[in-house]
Formats: structure tokens, sequence, C-alpha cells
């Protein structure tokens, strides 16, 4: 029996989809919940969690049961629910990530060439676990929401970059720039990373990147702060938005 185990993650109303890549042996292009096969001496659970790790570079919790599908006589797929503990999910093995709605899920299942067999059991499981979701409209997202995706954003991000510190193919694999230094040195190397991680977090802050909105950047003075600068002849600061303009962009222009 060929055990297969997927993931089901939801966040803000939306699910966490994966489209396999066109050249899959089983279902090209067509959308799933992420997971993959079961390997000898494995649990269900370790083998979601590592298929997470592989596919989406994070890492995950397992949690209830959902539902299962039975594909045929030798192949089984256990759907879990999961959260992420860290990390955000881009793929790293060619395949499109994204996130639904449930009326886009149910759109999808509509469609039997867009989803592989399993999405229409799956989707009825899913209804059933988060029933409020079938009458959920748009709505603004809370700021306890708004903190969690901002803090998913600098998570994953320092993921990225704490990975491409020890994987010097990383940087070749995601055609990012080359390093202008030998990879020996070390010193070099960390400096170069560490510029990629403040250019990516300055991208979140600009809004041009991650999906996210642009974010203000406002100081905060103390109340007491300009007075006391006055006394001491020095210049204070001033509560107001100071990126009014890319500021990864300024980075690079030293």
């Amino acid at each position: 029996m060929n055990l297969v185990v997927a993931g089901c993650h939801r966040a803000n109303g939306s699910f966490l989809l994966q489209m396999r890549p066109e050249n899959h042996s089983r279902y090209p292009g067509r959308h799933e919940f992420p997971g993959g096969s079961v390997e000898p001496g494995e649990t269900m659970r370790e083998a979601l969690v590592r298929e997470w790790q592989e596919e989406l570079g994070v890492s995950i919790s397992v949690g209830d049961l959902l539902a299962e599908y039975k594909y045929d006589e030798n192949t089984l797929v256990v759907l879990f629910e999961v959260d992420l503990l860290e990390g955000m999910p881009v793929s790293t093995e060619g395949a499109k990530v994204h996130r639904a709605t449930v009326p886009q899920l149910i759109r999808l299942t509509k469609y039997t060439d867009q989803c592989v067999p399993s999405m229409g059991t799956f989707l009825c499981a899913v209804l059933e676990r988060f029933p409020v979701m079938e009458t959920e409209g748009p709505r603004p997202l809370t700021i306890l929401e708004m903190r969690k995706e901002f803090m998913h954003a600098v998570r994953g991000t320092a993921t990225y970059w704490g990975r491409t510190v020890h994987n010097y193919d990383l940087v070749k694999d995601n055609n990012l720039p080359e390093v202008d230094c030998a990879k020996e040195d070390l010193a070099a190397y960390m400096l170069y990373a560490a510029e990629g991680a403040a250019f990516s977090f300055l991208n979140i802050l600009d809004g041009t990147s991650t999906g996210l909105p642009a974010f203000d950047l406002i100081p905060a003075p103390h109340p007491d702060d300009k007075e006391y600068c006055r006394e001491e002849g020095e210049n204070w600061w001033s509560p107001a938005p100071i990126n009014d303009c890319y500021l990864h962009e300024l980075l690079r222009k030293r």
C-alpha cells in the first residue's frame, strides 16, 4: 500500500494549496493540499513534517486527522490539519504555491481537471472542520492577524538568509546575484548574506515582496526628547514617516 499524507493549513480565511508541476507523472498542473509519500520507517506525521520542509521550506506541527481518500487498491491519501511554526511557504520543487478561500476551493473542485481527485472529499472535511467559513465574507484583518502575517514574512526572510549562509548552492539555485567573493572568505560571504537579509526586510516594509502591503516607518520619540535635545544643542526626531521612497533601493546607494 502506497501511503500519502497531505496538510491543510488555514490562515485568515484561506487555505494553502500547491499546483503540481506540468511534468508530474500523475495529474500534472492540478491543485492539491501539499504533501507526499510516507517513506519506510516513518510515521504519517513525520512524513508530513519532512515533506513540507522539503517542498515548501517551512517547519510545521501536525494536528488532527481530517479525512482519508483511497485512489485505488494501492494508494491511500490522509489529510491532516497543520500549523506553521517557522518560515513562509515557497515551493522548492517547481510547483506553484498559493492560497484559496472556501468559495475558491468550491469553484476549483467543480472542475475535475483542475484538482486531484481527493480534493472533493477533502473539501467536505474542511467545511465540516471549519463550518463558519461557508458564510464568512471579506472583512478587514484584525490587528493580531496583521501582526501574524507580518511576523511570518519576517521569520521567513530570516530563515531563508540563515540557510543561505550555510548553503552556497542555494544562491545559484535561486538565480541570485553572484557573490563577489570566494566561498572560503567566510567574513565577506556572511556580509553578503547580512546585506541580502537587510534588503529583503526593507522590501517587506516597502510592500514590494511577500504579498504584503507597504508599511509606514514612523519614529516614536520620547515626549521629553525635544526639550532634552534643545538643551544639548542637538537636533531631534519628529514623528513623520521616513519611508516616502523605496528604502530597499536606497540600501544599494552609498
